[in-house]
């Protein structure tokens, strides 16, 4: 990385990246601080979270975002690390060891971003009631991240090692507060992610959760969806409780089991890292479009189909090939497992 990257030095308050900008690099952020900025309609800009020392800019690449959701300005002297996309791109294909220690070190920054925007967002922003804690953005969303990442064999590994657990309608599954034992992969059914708004009175206020109420949903979980993927790369234990809303199916991936595999198999580490990078960096980006900083527009009747318009929630075709093949992997081991598609 020191070979192929540069360092950039920023005054306070100078403009680094401008909203919709194409971004060609990744940057690491060294030293100070920077703020994402989202300029209104009355041309007010709103500061939308901080990045501080570890924290990287451009990961949205790794879910094909090219395009900056926001503008970005140093607030203090700042020095950034630049890694060029494409050469960083070859190094991850070419060296499998690199990848995994990149993608895990990815996916830890990327979910501890989602708590730390959680804890700055102010009330005005907070007016919707969001998911910030979810588990996933869509259903199919939640499956592209997770399996157009892995390979055939890492399937078989999965259902190989994993076992089948069926909660109850209206069951809790895992209580706050409890270690985390396995990786669960949703199958059937659907969950809810419940919080104790009195131990979390900002997240109650995040989600809007009833404060007449000491447990409050916050996020539903559904088939194709992980769990237990903050804590798992925290190693901490699990912030919320799970109940089933429906007869839920789920497939249990042991930890010890997990660990074992990705210390002794360099190939399935760097493409699990890498899923849990892309699924962490498409929650974030969720996140980010549901308080108003994805700078696409919604697509209306009447309105261009060319290639250079673009619509909120519109998917490539190369995406489309990723979902094709993600949902194939998904059906494969629901098959392997006995369960319906």
């Amino acid at each position: 990385m020191r070979s192929v990257g540069q360092q950039i030095v920023l005054a306070a308050g100078e403009i680094f990246l401008q909203a919709q900008e194409k971004v060609n690099h990744l940057y690491l952020v060294l030293e100070g601080e920077l703020t994402a900025i989202q300029t209104e309609s009355d041309g007010a800009d709103r500061q939308i979270f901080h990045f501080a020392a570890g924290d990287v800019m451009g990961a949205f690449s790794l879910i094909g975002k090219h395009s900056m959701l926001y503008s970005v300005k140093a607030q203090t002297s700042v020095i950034l690390f630049a890694i060029p996309l494409p050469l960083l791109a070859t190094k991850l294909s070419q060296d499998i060891c690199f990848a995994g220690r990149f993608y895990r070190a990815i996916a830890m920054i990327l979910s501890q971003k989602q708590w730390q925007m959680t804890a700055e967002f102010s009330q005005e922003i907070l007016q919707f009631k969001s998911v910030m804690l979810q588990s996933q953005p869509t259903a199919t969303k939640g499956i592209l991240s997770v399996f157009s990442s892995l390979h055939d064999s890492d399937m078989c590994w999965m259902v190989s090692k994993g076992s089948l657990k069926r909660v109850a309608s209206g069951a809790t599954y895992l209580s706050e507060g409890q270690p985390l034992e396995a990786i669960e992969i949703v199958l059937e059914g659907e969950l809810s992610i419940l919080i104790d708004t009195e131990q979390h009175p900002l997240l109650a206020v995040v989600f809007g959760a009833t404060k007449t109420l000491t447990r409050s949903a916050i996020a539903q979980v559904t088939p194709g969806e992980v769990l237990g993927v903050t804590a798992f790369l925290d190693m901490t234990p699990n912030t919320y409780t799970l109940q089933a809303q429906q007869e839920t199916l789920l497939l249990s991936l042991p930890i010890p089991d997990l660990t074992q595999k990705l210390q002794q198999d360099s190939g399935f580490a760097a493409r699990f890292y890498q899923a849990l990078a892309n699924l962490s960096a498409e929650r974030l980006f969720q996140i980010l479009c549901r308080v108003g900083c994805s700078g696409a527009k919604h697509y209306q009747p009447g309105n261009s189909l060319c290639e250079e318009s673009r619509y909120e929630e519109e998917i490539d075709l190369g995406v489309l090939q990723q979902i094709t093949i993600a949902r194939a992997r998904f059906n494969w081991m629901l098959q392997q497992l006995g369960v319906k598609v």
